[in-house]
């Protein structure tokens, strides 16, 4: 990565709404030209001046605007739910790297609750593919409109709802979609969402296709040098190799998380 990756740059905050319970979505736009080449699950760490650095995937990006995703879980997240209109943060990234596809593939994304954050990005740059979207929330009250903030995504063939509470959609968890969905019929298969989720999905994944997971581990310096996001059983870090790995690449990392 470049240098310029890891400095702080400073960002006004163009909006910071609450679209579901305890669910924010904020924009920001640069100060100076940062030229950002920003790719699909990447994720910025986004300083709130003394009280936290928090790492966060980009949601949108126009080329100018940075969209993110957030749910209320601690003190950082909440600080960052109270900052208003044209107040003054700082981001560094692009960090991590893109989820590779390839033109004309078949995907199937399955996410959980906040899990949905990187999606619509990813969806938006997959020009080319097909895409069906299963997402899973534990109540309706936690759903926002994708479509509406995020706007329309052609290449996003079948949207799927489902709520634990019966509220919305399907009634049931998303990873109820694995034994519905014929999985040999696409490419990749990839999963975001909570751990025990992703455990789970790794586990019923068709192992004729490509499963992938997006993991969120503790990110603290998002740079590969603290060592917090380490991968148990191999030699890699979720801020500079990941977040998407393969789901045989994260089985030792998996097996301590209780299912």
């Amino acid at each position: 990565m470049e240098k310029k990756k890891f400095e702080i740059k400073p960002v006004k905050i163009e909006r910071n709404e609450e679209v579901a319970e305890n669910t924010f979505l904020i924009s920001f736009l640069p100060l100076e030209d940062l030229s950002l080449e920003v790719k699909p699950f990447n994720f910025f760490m986004v300083w709130i001046p003394r009280i936290d650095f928090i790492p966060l995937s980009v949601s949108d990006y126009d080329g100018n605007s940075l969209t993110f995703l957030y749910k209320i879980k601690g003190n950082g997240t909440k600080a960052l739910s109270l900052k208003k209109k044209n107040e003054i943060l700082g981001i560094m990234g692009p960090l991590g790297k893109e989820f590779f596809f390839k033109n004309g593939e078949k995907i199937l994304v399955v996410a959980g609750g906040i899990g949905i954050a990187p999606i619509p990005y990813f969806v938006k740059f997959s020009k080319g593919s097909e895409i069906d979207l299963v997402w899973g929330v534990k109540k309706g009250s936690e759903l926002f409109e994708v479509t509406k903030i995020y706007g329309k995504m052609n290449n996003l063939k079948n949207f799927i709802i489902y709520t634990e509470d019966c509220s919305y959609g399907k009634c049931g968890k998303a990873l109820d979609a694995l034994r519905e969905i014929r999985l040999n019929e696409y490419n990749r298969i990839l999963s975001v969402g909570p751990e025990v989720m992703m455990k789970n999905f790794c586990n019923l994944c068709n192992k004729k296709n490509d499963c992938y997971v997006a993991l969120e581990n503790l990110t603290k310096c998002g740079m590969g040098i603290c060592g917090s996001c380490y991968i148990k059983g191999t030699t890699k870090l979720m801020c500079s190799d990941g977040p998407v790995f393969e789901c045989s690449e994260v089985k030792y990392h998996f097996e301590s998380i209780i299912a």
